[in-house]
Formats: C-alpha cells, structure tokens, sequence
C-alpha cells in the first residue's frame, strides 16, 4: 500500500507546479491576444480611413499647407512717404495669394428688411442646396460672406441667379452641372407667355443671349409667343424718305 500510494503520489503535480504553469500559460495568452488587437485595431483604422476618407483629406492638407507657406520675395512689399505718411504697397503676387483665400466665395446684400443670421443662412441652403456646408460671415452694412467648400456648388448658386433674371429657376441641367457643355448654360426655368419675353441679359456688362429649347415661336421684337420676328405685327414701320427726282 505504501509503494502504491507513494507511486500515485509521484503522477500527481503539487499546487505549486500548477500555478506558475497556469499563469504563465496566461501570459502568453493574453500577450498574443494583445498583440491581435493592436493589429486589428490599427488594420481596421487603416481600412475604414482609406474606404470612408480616402487620399482627400490628405489632399486637402497638402493644399492648406502649401497655401499657408509662402515667402515674400524681394519687391513684394514697398514702404514709403506720401505727404508724410507711411506708406505700403504690395505687389500683384501678394494680391493673388490673398484672393485665393477667398475662392468659390459669394458676396450677398439684404433687400428690404434685415433678417437673423440664422433665417438668412436656413435660406440659403434651402434655395441654394450645396452639398456640403457653407460657411457664411456677416460684415459691415448688411453684406455677408459665403463661401462654399466645393467649387460646383459655388457655380451652380451664380448660375441659378443669372438665370432668376429670365424666369423661376426649377432646376439645372445635368451637362451644365458636370460642365461637359461649356458654350452655355442650360435651365428648366418657369416663365411667363403673357409678358414679354427676355431675349438678352448682361452679365457684367456683357450681352448674353438667351434661346428658348420648347418655344421655336417667339419673337424677340415684341417679346411675344406665337410669331416669329419676321412677320410680327407690333413692329412699327419705319420712316420713309421721298426720293426728288430731278
């Protein structure tokens, strides 16, 4: 019974043998299990910043930067004394570094009454519909400062009010959106048959032409649908000269 007892009691480990193998049985359970996280962690940071971001933030950095950086040349400053006053000024690079500043940015002036800050900007966007936020700025008697992150939608809002000088703007073609048609703008614009049409508008200070797609009948004497110019009714006869005959 001794040897007996004495072999079985040599298969079995003591307590102390079965703690250091647990912990360290652990240990290097939770340090891989450590290390799969860090590695899960940081491949999934990697995946959804190129899936959701992409290369457009560093992009967007990059331009900031480059914007920011600059050094002023010799020549693009220049001091002096007018009637005993300081005086600077600077030169045409320096000017352009500052209007790009300032890209696909809107100057509006309030009509009429003056309205919130907040009332003005809901309106904008509920008239304007850019895709991605604007940033509006409030200065001196009663004008504002938006600007617009993407370049589209800046062009699309002063296209939108050029064409609010024909008729209500409904909405904008998609060619003219994506600019693959450049000669012209293109609109689906609510107008008016029983007043004169607009056959021209200017646009600082510049005449633009203005065609009709579903009207071919107009004429641009009178303003009138239904006859073309050639035979339209309103227009008034000229004067006519006698000829003497000697």
């Amino acid at each position: 019974m001794s040897s007996l007892c004495e072999n079985s009691g040599s298969n079995i480990p003591s307590v102390e043998e079965l703690i250091p193998k647990k912990v360290r049985f652990r240990d290097k359970y939770e340090d891989v299990r450590s290390d799969m996280m860090i590695d899960l962690a940081s491949s999934q940071l990697i995946y959804w910043k190129d899936k959701l971001v992409g290369h457009s933030v560093k992009v967007a950095l990059n331009g900031q930067e480059e914007k920011e950086d600059f050094d002023i040349l010799e020549g693009d400053i220049k001091k002096s004394f007018v009637n005993g006053m300081p005086s600077i000024s600077f030169s045409n690079r320096i000017h352009q570094i500052l209007i790009q500043g300032i890209d696909n940015t809107v100057i509006l002036k309030l009509l009429g009454r003056n309205i919130g800050f907040s009332i003005l900007q809901n309106k904008i966007y509920s008239l304007w519909k850019p895709s991605t936020p604007i940033h509006m700025m409030d200065i001196e008697n009663g004008y504002f400062l938006v600007q617009f992150q993407n370049k589209l939608d800046c062009e699309r809002a002063l296209s939108e009010e050029i064409g609010e000088t024909v008729g209500k703007v409904v909405k904008s073609d998609m060619n003219t959106d994506s600019r693959v048609r450049g000669c012209f703008a293109r609109m689906a614009i609510y107008v008016n048959l029983e007043k004169p049409l607009v056959s021209k508008i200017l646009i600082n200070g510049r005449s633009q032409k203005v065609e009709y797609e579903s009207l071919p009948t107009i004429c641009f004497h009178c303003g009138r649908y239904g006859h073309v110019e050639g035979i339209c009714t309103f227009r008034k006869p000229g004067p006519t000269v006698e000829k003497e005959i000697d």
